[in-house]
């Protein structure tokens, strides 16, 4: 036999190996969604229901600090017997132009809220998210080296919490943030997580 063609098929059929059959099924979607706001107690167990039907494997649920922390720990719980996760989804814009004002809503109640949340129960959370979107912000023509510097101390305040609480850190991020006219200095320490963040 042709040594050749022997090597030929056996790369063949080594490589064939490697290709999904055509009865084999496409790779699973992975369904993520996102919840502005938690439902009542008695609605949790219909919400899950729903997310389950729909085959969502991870919620972004909105955290309101000044909201029960028993509804949270209800909704996470819940959550993760039907098998989804929970990300706990913090953002407010303001916090980024009204850094240490008097004005500011407190960038520190959802620092706090993290640290009491994770010490009263075991229904922990998956994740952190994170979406400021300071682009939106007015200032953002005007004078978007300060709105910078002030976003990336709250993302990096995020992120030491995050890590504290052993927590991964995700960010809610437009495609072209990252290309536009920010400072070197924003691809720093948190801007190499914000490229790094999954």
């Amino acid at each position: 036999m042709n040594t050749s063609f022997l090597v030929s098929l056996v790369c063949v059929s080594f490589f064939s190996l490697l290709l999904p059959s055509s009865g084999q099924a496409a790779l699973p979607v992975t369904r993520h969604t996102v919840m502005w706001s938690i439902p009542e107690a008695k609605s949790i167990p219909v919400k899950i229901n729903q997310l389950a039907n729909r085959q969502m494997k991870r919620v972004y649920l909105h955290v309101a600090v000044e909201g029960d922390r028993i509804l949270y720990r209800t909704f996470v719980e819940a959550a993760h017997a039907a098998g989804i996760e929970v990300y706990f989804l913090f953002g407010q814009p303001r916090w980024i132009t009204n850094e240490g004002t008097t004005f500011r809503p407190n960038v520190e109640d959802p620092l706090a809220w993290i640290t009491l949340y994770q010490s009263e129960t075991m229904q922990h959370p998956d994740g952190i998210s994170v979406d400021l979107e300071p682009y939106a912000l007015p200032e953002w023509t005007t004078n978007q080296s300060a709105v910078i510097a002030s976003y990336q101390r709250i993302l990096t305040a995020f992120q030491e919490r995050a890590t504290a609480e052993g927590l991964p850190l995700q960010l809610f991020l437009p495609f072209w943030f990252l290309r536009s006219r920010m400072s070197p200095d924003v691809l720093s320490v948190p801007g190499r997580w914000i490229l790094q963040a999954k």
